[in-house]
C-alpha cells in the first residue's frame, strides 16, 4: 500500500498512473453502476495536494509535460478512505467531554429553558 500524498508530502505537481477506482457522486441516489469509476490505466494530477485531474492514461498524457509520474501498473488507485460514521453510544461519550455549554439541549428541556442544569 502506498500513500502517495504523505509521501510526496502534499507540495508541488506530481501524478500517479495505475488501474484506477474511485467514484463520482452518490451511490445511494445514482446507483452504483452509475457512479463507479473504473480505468485500467489511468493517471491522478495532484497540485498541493488537491486532486486536479483524473482520466486515462492515454487522454490525459498530453497535459502532463514535464510533471513527475510515479507508474504502479501492478497497482490498484484509489482515494483515502475516511470511516466517519459513529455509534449511537460513541455519541453521547463524545458529547459527555464537551464543555457544558456546548452540548445538545434535549427537544423537552428546549422547550421551557435555554440552559440545562446537571
Amino acid at each position: 500500500m502506498v500513500f502517495y500524498a504523505a509521501a510526496h508530502g502534499g507540495a508541488g505537481t506530481h501524478a500517479v498512473r495505475g488501474h484506477i477506482v474511485t467514484v463520482k457522486g452518490d451511490p445511494f441516489v445514482e446507483g452504483d453502476d452509475a457512479v463507479l469509476v473504473d480505468i485500467a490505466d489511468g493517471v491522478v494530477i495532484v497540485e498541493d495536494g488537491l486532486i486536479t485531474a483524473v482520466g486515462p492514461y492515454e487522454t490525459v498524457k498530453g497535459s502532463l509535460g514535464d510533471i513527475h509520474l510515479d507508474h504502479y501498473p501492478d497497482a490498484i488507485v484509489t482515494a483515502g478512505f475516511v470511516d466517519s460514521h459513529v455509534h449511537y453510544v460513541q455519541g453521547c461519550l463524545a458529547a459527555a467531554l464537551l464543555p457544558e455549554r456546548a452540548r445538545p439541549v434535549a427537544a423537552a428541556d428546549a422547550s421551557s429553558t435555554a440552559s440545562v442544569s446537571r
